[in-house]
């Protein structure tokens, strides 16, 4: 015992398997000193009966009374249950940097001091029971393990959610990048080029993309199964009205003078265009313009692609059916309503604006309304403006309200950053309104394609055997009297099923966001709910 102990008396009164009785003696003077010398107690009975101080506790007050030598209490303690069991195991999955989930990567077991009959768990049951789950042995933390197991050996308690071992993930590719040229005249335009819609010439380079770089190491899952190194995005070029593809495919070209009007599609059906998000295409167009030269002073209507060269006076009002170019300022207390994308190359004061797709304004913007469906870029300074938007790029906000659904900042700045507030709430809103639309047009797809190479090819095909299922569902047809394919019939109906992979994998990440998406909601809405009583 040790020498705080020996201002005390202990007796043991009575002991069964689980449960003690103790007869304790504190000397007059020392009960403020009762709390810690219980608890010395305790330590020096476990070490008397050889088990952890761990599995005692006091449960029970039986007696206390003051005597001539002090004061005499009577407790009783008990021996808790050592926690049994084997080692469970959970395989979890793992997020790569550009977004991809692994399955089968992390491995998160709960350790008992003792298996099921009682035996001290060792390493060696552990081995042996990853073995026979099919762990590969390499994958697993061996330090991380045993410090668990001294752990629960000398607490004899039970250790649950600890990662013992994880995956390793594959390298990822370079995706190819796109660069968005302008000429030296348009300067000003540098910063927004990709989002394309400005006025260009004949033989001008338009958009240059470079080759991606595909991953180089391969990754393994805990099971040791190897995964292929990433596939980077490759974005393809194509030449819309009035442009041209280069021999390499790399660059697309002006054929004539016009206005130049990007679209791009992504590898994600939901994917709102965004500077921010990889495009697997880009489709490249020149719209033949409608020009107006001078100042607009009241109100002008156009309803095909326009060129408005001249001031918009106070006062005036303008409405576009469709994209619009604006070279000049915007005075106070105009407006313009455009269904397309717009850009402004000039200062705009005291106005309101609204586009459809995206705004881009290259110069200050003082006391204005500002709207945009995707994307809203202002290149100058926005002092007291309000601003909504799916994307809100801006260099620097001074006051005002700036509410976006999207928190991504080409440039950003400190300051801006606090500005710029992010709608939670709309955000979800929207992405399940997107995820039901996408889920509809993906199941039209797949019933497309159903109807067209039939249930066996549709469930069978994958990225490996797409030559495989063709030349099976050619033989379908040709044993049913039907031939006389062209090679690009043939290579068309390849791309259509190269493609049902991918609708497979949308149609599951997709619904599987959609029902996160949704639990959100009725979470912020219990949030809302209970903060209204």
């Amino acid at each position: 015992m040790s020498e705080d102990a020996k201002d005390t008396r202990v007796r043991l009164v009575a002991q069964g398997p689980d449960l003690w009785r103790v007869r304790v003696l504190f000397k007059s003077g020392l009960e403020e000193f009762i709390p810690e010398k219980l608890r010395d107690i305790k330590s020096n009975l476990a070490e008397g009966f050889g088990v952890p101080d761990s599995l005692l506790e006091y449960v029970q007050l039986l007696s206390k009374r003051r005597t001539e030598q002090g004061l005499l209490v009577e407790m009783q303690i008990r021996k808790q249950p050592i926690p049994s069991g084997k080692l469970i195991t959970r395989y979890l999955p793992m997020k790569a940097d550009d977004g991809t989930e692994f399955s089968n990567m992390i491995i998160e077991a709960d350790f008992f001091p003792v298996d099921a009959f009682g035996k001290p768990v060792t390493r060696r049951m552990i081995e042996t029971q990853l073995t026979a789950d099919g762990i590969d042995l390499t994958m697993v933390d061996w330090q991380a393990v045993n410090n668990v197991l001294r752990d629960v050996q000398e607490t004899m308690q039970a250790k649950s959610s600890i990662v013992i071992g994880q995956g390793q993930l594959p390298e990822s590719g370079l995706n190819s990048t796109l660069t968005c040229p302008v000429p030296p005249e348009q300067y000003q335009l540098q910063q927004n080029a990709w989002m394309g819609l400005r006025s260009v010439n004949a033989g001008e380079t338009l958009i240059e993309v470079s080759m991606a770089v595909g991953g180089l190491k391969p990754g393994k899952n805990i099971h040791g199964r190897e995964i292929e190194p990433r596939k980077p995005i490759q974005t393809r070029l194509e030449a819309g009205s009035g442009c041209s593809l280069s021999a390499r495919g790399n660059r697309l070209i002006a054929k004539r003078e016009g206005i130049l009007v990007i679209e791009r599609q992504y590898r994600e059906r939901r994917s709102k265009d965004s500077a921010s998000i990889q495009p697997t295409k880009v489709i490249a167009s020149i719209l033949e313009p409608e020009v107006h030269e001078g100042e607009v002073e009241k109100q002008l209507v156009v309803h095909k692609p326009s060129i408005i060269r001249g001031t918009l006076k106070s006062g005036s009002l303008v409405h576009a059916d469709s994209h619009l170019i604006i070279e000049g300022d915007v005075e106070p207390n105009s407006q313009i309503d455009c269904l397309g994308s717009l850009r402004i190359v000039g200062n705009v004061s005291d106005a309101n604006i609204s586009a459809k797709e995206h705004l881009s304004i290259t110069g200050n913007v003082v006391d204005s309304f500002i709207s945009g469906d995707l994307t809203v870029q202002i290149d100058g300074l926005a002092d007291n403006c309000t601003i909504y938007a799916r994307e809100i790029i801006a260099s620097e906000l001074k006051g005002g309200t700036a509410e976006a659904l999207s928190r991504t900042l080409l440039k950003p700045q400190e300051d801006t950053k606090g500005v710029i507030q992010f709608n939670y709430r709309k955000f979800l809103e929207t992405q399940q309104k997107e995820g039901v639309l996408a889920i509809k047009d993906l199941r039209e797809q797949m019933s497309i394609v159903h109807d067209l190479f039939g249930n066996a090819i549709v469930r069978q095909v994958s990225e490996e055997n797409v030559q495989l299922m063709l030349l099976r569902w050619l033989r379908d047809q040709k044993s049913h009297s039907i031939t006389g394919y062209s090679f690009r019939e043939v290579q068309n109906y390849r791309e259509i099923l190269s493609v049902i992979p991918f609708i497979r994998s949308q149609l599951s990440a997709v619904g599987e966001e959609l029902r996160d998406v949704t639990s959100r909601l009725d979470e912020t809405d219990q949030g809302e709910s209970e903060q209204s009583k």
